[in-house]
């Protein structure tokens, strides 16, 4: 199998389809198309079910794609060992992030240490940015939980706690805590399941034995926030700092914290590389400043 063929195979695989492909790579569909074939001609086997506009991996396709990802890792990885050989700073960066608050701060130290270094940010959710990192869409993130630990490589960062937002009106100003008893009748804005805030507000509805009247779900913090603002009902999120909005406030749950267990992660056969390890030790040096 040559650099392209598999290329090909990588990009028809995480695109899910051969025009899809293409499109990501840059070239016709028949080349994609004629360089699958190669390799399935090549080994007599198939990589592909070719249904509809779809292309899945066969069991044979599953089995290949883990050594074919690896391959294409260790390409990106003997590059930056020569731009470190080099003393070049330059590169670049794809950093995923379950939300803003907890990243900025980072990224800004490590853009002013690594001035020439292109930075991307993906938002999206725990789950999304877990199998980013598997698939290699992203270098690094910043994950609310982990799965496959296996796999990563992960330093501990926050434990931001799970707090309430109502909006700044009557009856929430001036209190400093909620009970959860009190929030039958209410209308709970929260994120979307596949979150780590969703799975700590499910998890503390449950232990309370509370079954909210409505529940009213976003794809991301801001959502959440901007909801509780527009007086749609009250919200849970995790606690990572001043509020965007003005319009709400936040109050302490009554009871057990239930806390967030914030990582920066990268795969574990990766953290060697000069990216992801300038970036973990630019993390390190602010948790230890935070210390002090």
């Amino acid at each position: 199998m040559t650099p392209s063929q598999a290329r090909a195979f990588l990009a028809v695989a995480l695109n899910g389809s051969f025009s899809a492909a293409a499109r990501s790579l840059g070239i016709s569909q028949p080349t994609v198309t004629n360089q699958i074939k190669q390799i399935e001609l090549r080994h007599e086997i198939e990589l592909f079910d070719r249904g509809g506009r779809r292309a899945s991996l066969t069991p044979v396709g599953e089995g290949l794609l883990p050594f074919v990802q690896r391959m294409f890792r260790s390409f990106e990885d003997a590059g930056a060992y020569l731009d470190e050989i080099q003393g070049t700073r330059r590169g670049h960066l794809r950093v995923g992030s379950y939300g803003p608050y907890d990243v900025m701060k980072l990224l800004a130290r490590y853009h002013s240490i690594f001035p020439t270094v292109l930075i991307s940010v993906d938002f999206s959710n725990s789950n999304n940015l877990t199998e980013k990192l598997i698939n290699s869409e992203i270098d690094i993130a910043v994950l609310e939980h982990i799965k496959h630990q296996q796999d990563f490589h992960a330093l501990p960062f926050r434990n931001p706690p799970l707090v309430m937002i109502t909006p700044r009106t009557a009856p929430w100003i001036g209190r400093q805590s909620i009970s959860l008893a009190t929030l039958g009748t209410k209308t709970i804005i929260c994120r979307e399941p596949g979150s780590a805030a969703r799975a700590a507000h499910d998890r503390l509805f449950a232990r309370s034995k509370i079954v909210p009247s409505r529940i009213v779900q976003f794809a991301s913090r801001e959502g959440v926030v901007n909801a509780v603002a527009e007086g749609m009902g009250i919200g849970t999120i995790f606690d990572e700092g001043i509020l965007p909005d003005d319009r709400v406030m936040k109050l302490r749950i009554a009871g057990p914290v239930i806390y967030a267990k914030v990582d920066i992660v990268c795969l574990a056969d990766r953290k060697s590389n000069k990216l992801i390890r300038s970036f973990i030790e630019t993390a390190q040096a602010m948790l230890k400043e935070d210390k002090h």
